[in-house]
């Protein structure tokens, strides 16, 4: 036990966040550390870490025992432990006791092998932001955090987050009635997870981002985020190159539910889009989204088409142009970029590659 507590009070001393720092031991208490985290592959350390995830024993009693004796955390971050239910139920306790008014910022990821919901995220008074699993909440704990000072909640999906229900779109709806300016980011991440997102309908969604290689922008999946979260999303991103082999034929490809989605988002500032499009998509979409400042496209998915039949909402003069400026990459790019008003490219594999909008 002495052994473990040692290894742990030592990752504390030279792994928190914000580099180095003095922290010393006074009794029970450790002060000067205001900035933890715990991710359990990390901690084992070695050359095949990544598959060496969740924890239990020796080392969960150290990780309490150090947890009761931080006070004033200002950080804390839990990351794959995936513990067992009971184990896991007093796992924010002490952290609550120590540092409910001081706390801003909490990540509570894959802690338990199945769905346990925390209540203890509600609690902290001064709380800004939140990055959890959605097997760690419930219709309480939403219910809570409409009465709290939170800003944003990530709701984190990976490959080791368990199966879990949705909340009730009820309780979204109460939650948003108490606190209007909370908003909601639904994460995939992990390169080999082949899973969806758990959609939380009537959520205050403002970013949805995918950051996996397997996932698939679906007609019925942007038509629902159409539906659900047009008012209030701000960002659509899928990260990573695809492993995946994408839809050929214009019916079956996402070009019309992007650009309803385009015509119902008035917020949406931000859309990276790795699927095939057509340069005349490319070209309605821009001239389509008024704020629209960041617009990420793989050229080698892009295809020289205009596809679209004539739409009664158009002119002749707009659909004339849209037919020829969607002939060539230049010309679309040059057409895009005097609508945004700034120098507009799309993306080579090796650029898109380097897109990371993840906050966690």
């Amino acid at each position: 036990m002495h052994r473990e507590y040692g290894k742990l009070l030592y990752y504390v001393m030279t792994c928190c966040v914000g580099g180095s720092l003095c922290c010393t031991v006074a009794g029970s208490i450790i002060s000067a550390v205001t900035k933890f985290g715990f991710a359990c592959c990390q901690y084992v350390g070695g050359c095949q870490r990544e598959n060496i995830i969740g924890t239990g024993g020796q080392i969960l009693k150290a990780l309490l025992d150090l947890l009761e004796r931080l006070q004033d955390l200002e950080e804390l971050e839990l990351t794959h432990l995936l513990l067992d239910s009971h184990e896991a139920i007093d796992l924010l306790d002490h952290t609550l006791n120590n540092s409910a008014k001081t706390m801003r910022t909490l990540r509570v990821i894959d802690c338990t092998k199945a769905p346990l919901p925390f209540l203890h995220v509600g609690l902290f008074f001064n709380l800004q932001m939140l990055v959890i699993s959605p097997s760690h909440i419930d219709e309480d704990v939403v219910n809570l955090l409409g009465f709290t000072k939170i800003k944003t909640v990530v709701l984190y999906q990976d490959e080791y987050t368990c199966y879990c229900r949705r909340v009730s779109s009820r309780v979204w709806l109460d939650m948003r009635s108490n606190a209007p300016d909370l908003k909601v980011e639904l994460v995939l991440t992990g390169a080999a997870t082949k899973l969806e997102l758990l959609w939380q309908e009537r959520a205050p969604v403002s970013r949805i981002l995918y950051n996996t290689k397997y996932s698939l922008m679906k007609n019925e999946t942007v038509l629902f985020i159409s539906e659900q979260y047009s008012k209030t999303l701000e960002v659509y991103s899928y990260q990573m190159l695809p492993r995946v082999c994408f839809p050929k034929p214009f019916v079956e490809r996402s070009d019309a539910s992007l650009v309803l989605l385009a015509r119902n988002a008035p917020l949406l500032h931000t859309l990276v889009i790795r699927e095939r499009i057509s340069t005349a998509t490319l070209l309605i979409i821009s001239s389509t989204v008024k704020n629209l400042k960041y617009f990420c496209v793989r050229r080698n998915a892009v295809i020289l088409r205009c596809d679209w039949p004539p739409n009664p909402m158009w002119t002749p003069n707009f659909y004339n142009w849209l037919k020829e400026s969607s002939k060539s990459y230049e010309i679309t790019e040059r057409e895009i970029s005097k609508i945004m008003g700034k120098s507009w490219k799309m993306l080579s594999d090796k650029e898109f590659k380097c897109i990371n909008l993840l906050k966690t």
